[in-house]
């Protein structure tokens, strides 16, 4: 027979084990749905995308949205999804119809890469 002491000593290590093994198994699952939930709504990647070019601090996204002015109008995604609607298909992304203007009611669309090639600013 174990003394108390030997005996809560055996539980703790054993419960810390079970306990690491557990989290470790749920994280992971967790990843995994949180990569498969991503990957399921192209329009909330396409929200958070915009206001994160909109937002930029330094480089590309910096100078040719932030420096320009360009802001993102949208307070929540739902007004958002309800503007743009669902994404037709894998070849559409999300495109200003005015290249200058905001991204707000009016001036978002769904549009293929070769729409977004042929609705360039001028001038650079």
């Amino acid at each position: 027979m174990l003394d108390r002491s030997t005996y809560w000593k055996q539980y703790r290590k054993t419960y810390k084990t079970e306990y690491r093994q557990w989290c470790k198994k749920h994280i992971l699952q967790r990843r995994k749905t949180q990569k498969l939930w991503w990957a399921k709504r192209p329009e909330l990647r396409a929200y958070y995308n915009a206001i994160a070019r909109c937002k930029a601090t330094h480089g590309a996204n910096f100078r040719n949205y932030t420096q320009r002015g360009i802001q993102f109008l949208f307070k929540t995604f739902q007004k958002f999804l309800q503007e743009v609607g669902k994404r037709p298909s894998s070849k559409y992304s999300i495109d200003r119809v005015n290249v200058n203007g905001n991204y707000e009611k009016g001036n978002l669309r769904w549009a293929t890469d070769l729409q977004q090639r042929l609705n360039k600013r001028k001038g650079g």
